[in-house]
């Protein structure tokens, strides 16, 4: 019950109650609202209580009316059912203890029982790890399975090991046991016995006289009572027996020569391979050879059982196929195209010794017609002198085998034959067959073939080939499939099993049908800071289109764009649109844009995106081939975006099943791409620099990488790693078989930021005023700390600018920064800062400059533009006098958060718009007019402030006497060892207001006090109420039920960025003194 309440999100409101007020006449609309929102859900969980009960149980709660106090109701009658469960618990924990495996007991029966207990255990409130439970079943088990719970405990970590591991380990170990049980039998039938003896026998089937113990299997005609076809169904003690034997029992009637002596002509030696003689008579036998029948001993690490064979075949070819190796295995490293040496471990051989497992990776069969397999996962293990194939891998991978008649026959997924290996003398299977050599693409770059492979991003041969021959595209040469393998290929394209299709239907129209997916989270973020991306698909020409988000809430958004492109090109309108069920896709506005536009909506069933099969499996396709790009060119992971748009891009002219003959890119606007412009991703560009941007005696070109194509212009996107900065150009050489040596970046992360020239501006008047001669000491904690009590007005604009270094003539390029410049005009009129005057004598007009992107939120984003006045030119005694403006510290910030989180308060947060600008100025300070909005009409004029402006050096102290004048006037009190903290109460009731320059922080014990406070700052100030606080300062909050919650990470992943420091993983040596 308590568990359907909580899925409604009812289960505060049951815990909690509701809390009436005194008067609801005191409550604002909100509230009222609130409050009637809480009563509506405490009636719905009072009605599932209801529902829940037997008609005795409702009795007992039928005259409540809250939910939480039925549940109390019936909390204390439960009373006397606990004590009972507490007896029966302990009833259970001592079975628990005592419960030990039967002799005759089989491990999946034990197990049955023991779980059995431990679920009512679980069902009275008994917490069962699954630690717990296997040390009970490893100590409980019987005699003969103590090897086997030693070589467990030796070889894996109980503490993390699931019950569902162990019973594996222990099913598959007593499977072997039963196997052993029966090689007494199998080991005597090694005579394959196939015979016709010559007489009166006129065939195969024959009549006989009853049944007979012979070895073999098999009917025939003759007089003795014995069985043609070779075999008979017995045993019998030797082959000698068998032969000297005239008189057999068996089922079949005919006639035959009593004493007639056995024929050995069909009988074929094990030995060595020729018939006339048994292996026994053999005289070629190899005594050197030892033998390979081991005693067992069972264990849960990994088992190998065979041993080294001593003869003339080559070793280094030899693949031993094992059905009782857990793992492939092999000795020789030279074998492997990829190894992760962090994997360790051992492998226990069937005479109890161990070796090391010094790494894991991929080994490349290669076959007599030239193909490569691939083997996954198999150990590197130097000590080991042969190569070991496991039968139980190759099944676990989805191949099939079948042995019969001393043949093994290898399968793989579709049923073609792999292998088929004969059964040597001592009954083992070895294959024979060579490593493929995984050859350096370097030395054969020249090929086109080659060429062609990389430039499409990797696609397989076939479908380049089919690409040229049925002309899909133009501009591509003949492809020839090379001999050698492409290790980027192996790296980054690990083979799954498909998605099943769920439907052969097709949509007849573009826009039909369209499937969508969002694709992410993906670590690291991408150039542009993205960490999800999402793919939309045509059912009809099958083309696809990539948006990069920063969010999974931005996927309405980027759908409604992609609606608006996709519909202007084609001419057609979206009629469905195919997804899972992500939140991001079924969200309320989703559902109704859809609606209001007359768009489908077919969804997945709950848990099984795989049934969004089309999509999914682009998903794979288009990160297996970033990955590879990638890869190929050893790219740091965060051109993962570039590399994904890329695919995209050559994708959509490829060929795919879906359509025939022609590309996506054709089959959506109709013309046939041209291809000759591709160039392989991540190779070097050489890009030409205008002559206008480069001076007599500089390079003509500048050598950067390639990332992509462009998409709204004919050119190539390149990227400068020295000057991170992207530039798209037509005018580019590549050098595709050589790649950029990213080892000499010093920082992980390559931001995506505008590169300028440096130039001599009054910015870097500021900054040269404001450097200081010589070195600076490392500051302590307590100098951080000091620093944060107070803030002037140059440090200020320190604090809130941004490293985005726009000017006025490239803001005013661009829609949205010509906005953000009115609003900010706009503002300051409204707010009476200025007025035209003439300057006096004696005075000096301080210059104005636009700051952009002054502000950021948690994610990074900017969002505002600000006039600054250039302070640094204003004097002391003339144009200001006091500049101090208290500002809290972050421990009083801490403190407050912690009283927040402790008495269980919500902590708000408001900011003042345009808080310099409420600051009134008691000097005489003039400004020149802003670049951009000179007023004709007053142009020989300047701008007397009569309030500050940001820049001002004063404007901090201007503010801030303006703020604390109306909070003292309003009730407030300022605290006397924080000036920037104040405290309002009104009986039993308390608001604490903390203030950081323009943001307030504002936490209590009365909700009320909350709405008057935001109601009256927003009648005397231009405010923004940004509700629960999530981000301040820096600081990263989040309040739950459970507690306030806060973070830095994204500020400090910005600062290691900065001092280039992702790659390190401790940034100072130990025992380094900095002074």
């Amino acid at each position: 019950m308590k568990a359907i309440i909580g899925a409604h999100g009812l289960w505060d409101i049951v815990e909690k109650g509701i809390e009436e007020p005194e008067n609801e006449l005191d409550l604002t609309v909100a509230d009222l609202n609130a409050l009637r929102k809480k009563r509506n859900g405490d009636q719905s969980a009072l009605s599932i209580i209801h529902h829940g009960l037997d008609a005795d149980m409702f009795e007992k709660i039928a005259n409540e009316t809250r939910a939480k106090d039925a549940w109390e109701v019936l909390k204390n009658s439960m009373i006397g059912v606990d004590k009972a469960k507490k007896v029966r618990l302990q009833t259970l924990r001592a079975e628990f203890e005592s419960i030990v495996m039967k002799e005759s007991e089989s491990i999946g029966d034990y197990f049955a029982r023991v779980l059995a207990v431990v679920n009512q255990m679980k069902r009275l409130g008994e917490k069962m790890q699954d630690e717990r439970v296997v040390e009970k079943i490893l100590r409980s088990l019987n005699a003969k399975f103590n090897y086997v719970v030693v070589a467990i405990e030796e070889s894996k970590d109980t503490e993390t090991m699931t019950i569902d591991e162990l019973n594996g380990s222990l099913l598959a170990h007593e499977e072997r046991m039963k196997r052993r049980q029966q090689e007494p039998v199998e080991q005597a039938l090694q005579a394959k016995l196939s015979f016709n003896p010559k007489g009166n026998d006129k065939g195969e089937r024959g009549q006989g006289h009853g049944r007979g113990r012979v070895c073999g299997r098999g009917r025939g005609r003759g007089q003795g009572r014995g069985e043609g076809r070779g075999q008979g169904r017995g045993e019998q003690n030797s082959a000698q027996q068998y032969e000297n034997r005239s008189f057999q029992r068996g089922r079949g009637r005919g006639r035959n020569n009593y004493g007639r002596k056995f024929d050995k002509s069909q009988v074929e030696c094990y030995a060595c391979g020729k018939y006339g003689h048994y292996s026994w008579e053999c005289q070629t036998k190899n005594v050197n050879e030892e033998t390979n029948l081991t005693e067992h001993k069972e264990v849960e690490a990994e088992t190998l059982l065979l041993s080294q064979k001593k003869g003339s075949i080559e070793e280094d070819i030899t693949w031993y196929l094992d059905n009782g190796a857990s793992n492939h295995m092999t000795g020789d490293r030279s074998k492997f195209v990829e190894l992760d040496t962090h994997v360790t471990g051992n492998v226990r051989f069937g005479n109890d010794t161990k070796v090391e497992i010094k790494g894991k990776g991929s080994v490349v069969l290669a076959t007599k017609n030239g193909d490569h397999k691939i083997l996954h996962d198999v150990y590197y293990i130097p000590k080991m002198k042969s190569n070991i194939l496991s039968i139980g891998q190759l099944l676990e991978n989805g191949h099939k085998v079948k042995m019969e008649d001393h043949f093994l026959w290898l399968r793989d997924r579709e049923d073609r034959l792999v292998a088929k290996v004969s059964m040597t003398k001592n009954r083992m299977f070895m294959l024979n067959v060579k490593t493929a050599e995984v050859n350096c693409l370097q030395a054969c770059v020249k090929n086109p073939s080659w060429i062609w492979h990389m430039r499409f991003g990797h696609l397989n041969f076939e479908g380049l080939k089919m690409l040229g021959e049925k002309y899909m595209v133009n501009g591509i040469p003949a492809i020839n499939h090379p001999d050698q393998l492409c290790e980027a290929c192996l790296l980054g394209k690990h083979a799954r099993k498909s998605f099943p299709k769920v439907s052969t239907s097709r949509a007849t129209k573009p826009l039909e049908l369209v499937h969508a997916d969002v694709c992410g989270p993906i670590q690291p973020q991408s150039l542009g800071k993205s960490s999800y991306f999402v793919l939309f698909i045509d059912d009809y020409s099958r083309k696809t289109w990539v948006y990069f988000l920063k969010n999974k809430s931005e996927a309405f958004e980027t759908f409604k764009k992609f609606k608006s492109l996709v519909e202007n090109e084609s001419g057609y309108y979206i009629k469905a649109l195919r997804t899972d069920r992500g939140g991001e896709f079924t969200s309320n506005e989703f559902q109704n844009f859809c609606e209001t536009h007359g768009i489908r909506r077919p969804m997945t069933v709950p848990r099984s995106p795989q049934q969004n099969g089309i999509v999914e499996r682009k998903n794979r396709t288009i990160l297996n081939m970033a990955r590879t790009m990638l890869k190929r060119k050893s790219m740091p992971k965060e051109f993962w975006a570039e590399a994904v748009a890329c695919a995209v891009y050559l994708s959509n002219r490829s060929p795919t099943k879906s359509l025939k003959k022609i590309t996506p890119q054709e089959a959506w606007s109709g013309w046939k791409p041209s291809v000759k412009h591709l160039r392989v991703f991540g190779s070097i560009a050489y890009v030409h620099i205008p002559q206008q941007e480069r001076k007599k005696l500089d390079d003509r070109s500048k050598k950067m990488v390639f990332i992509g194509y462009a998409e709204n212009s004919k050119g190539y996107k390149c990227f400068d790693p020295i000057a991170k900065k992207m530039v798209v150009s037509r005018d580019v050489e590549f050098e595709e078989d050589v790649s950029w040596d990213w080892s000499i970046q010093e920082e992980e992360s390559y931001g995506f930021l505008p590169y300028y020239e440096e130039n001599e501006n009054e910015e870097q008047e500021v900054l040269d005023e404001n450097s200081s001669e010589g070195p600076q000491r490392f500051r302590t904690m307590s100098d951080l700390y000091g620093a944060t009590e107070r803030i002037d007005g140059e440090n200020l604009f320190c604090l809130f600018a941004n490293d985005e270094n726009l000017s006025f003539e490239e803001a005013i390029k661009e829609k949205k920064w010509i906005q953000a410049m009115e609003e900010e005009i706009n503002s300051i009129e409204k707010n009476d800062t200025w007025e035209f005057a003439t300057l006096p004598s004696g005075h000096q007009a301080i210059g104005v400059k636009w700051v952009y992107k002054i502000k950021k939120n948690a994610k990074g984003e900017v969002e505002k533009a600000r006039l600054v006045a250039k302070g640094y030119k204003q004097k002391h005694g003339v144009d200001y006098e006091e500049v101090f403006a208290p500002v809290a510290r972050l421990e009083t910030i801490r403190l407050l958060i912690a009283l927040a989180a402790q008495n269980r308060w919500p902590i708000h947060q408001m900011d003042v718009k345009s808080a310099f600008l409420n600051g009134s100025l008691e000097e005489e300070v003039y400004v020149e007019q802003p670049q951009g909005f000179m007023n004709e009409e007053h142009a020989n004029k300047v701008l007397r402030l009569k309030k500050a402006l940001y820049g001002l050096k004063q404007a901090p102290r201007a503010w801030y006497s303006r703020l604390d004048k109306y909070l003292k006037e309003n009730g407030f009190s300022r605290c006397d060892h924080e000036y920037a903290l104040y405290v309002k109460k009104e009986k039993d009731d308390i608001l604490f207001v903390c203030i950081y320059v323009d943001d307030l922080i504002l936490t209590g014990n009365n909700p009320q006090m909350y709405a008057n406070f935001k109601r009256a700052m927003a009648k005397e100030f231009e405010m923004s109420d940004m509700g629960l606080m999530s981000y301040y300062l820096g600081i990263e909050v989040k309040q739950s039920g459970d507690g306030i919650f806060i973070s830095q990470e994204g500020y400090a992943r910005e600062i290691i960025k900065k001092f280039k420091m992702m790659k390190i993983v401790i940034p100072l040596l130990l025992q380094w003194n900095v002074e």
